[in-house]
């Protein structure tokens, strides 16, 4: 049930959480305490973000996932948020832009969906037949954990250094995420 290609997916699932759980927690005091946004608009742009990623990963994401092979697109969408943490940590005065809000909330969007398709159809080559069910839901409880981790983590990364260093946390959890999935195996030989 648990072989090493399995395992990487897990750690990869846990910190992609991990991850997105920062950011949930984060997004929304940003764009509130920077921006001077309301719960409306905050609500606006990650709906417009949803949105915009879904059709993304429906039409794009998952084709290039087949065309190119879903490991080296896992590797590209995890490249992406090592970047897009770097331009963010780069463009704190841009943060009151309601703009540059938009792009960072739906490319976060897009980058955390697209994950999320890819892994799924590799997590269901790596199932065994006898165990699926229970090996499936283990990977969605390990994301979970990785959200719950971070709704913990938050304050603490708010003490050590606000909003920079939960961004930096970010990057730092993204790029080890990129570092497994360089030796993923898509599929048990």
């Amino acid at each position: 049930m648990w072989n090493t290609p399995s395992l990487q997916l897990v750690a990869i699932l846990f910190l992609i959480s991990l991850n997105y759980g920062i950011y949930l927690n984060i997004f929304p005091k940003v764009a509130t305490d920077v921006a001077g946004l309301d719960t409306a608009n905050i609500s606006y742009i990650g709906g417009v973000a949803s949105m915009v990623a879904g059709f993304v990963c429906i039409f794009v994401i998952g084709m290039l996932g087949e065309q190119f092979g879903k490991k080296k697109i896992i590797v590209v969408l995890l490249l992406m948020q090592c970047v897009m943490t770097i331009l963010v940590l780069l463009f704190q005065t841009q943060w009151h832009q309601l703009s540059f809000l938009y792009c960072i909330a739906t490319l976060t969007a897009i980058t955390r969906y697209g994950l999320l398709t890819l892994i799924a159809a590799i997590a269901m080559s790596l199932c065994n037949p006898r165990v699926s069910a229970t090996q499936f839901t283990l990977y969605l409880a390990f994301t979970n954990l990785g959200m719950a981790i971070a709704a913990t983590l938050v304050g603490s990364l708010d003490q050590l250094g606000g909003f920079f260093a939960s961004f930096l946390a970010y990057g730092v959890i993204a790029l080890v995420a990129l570092m497994i999935a360089f030796f993923l195996k898509e599929h048990v030989s």
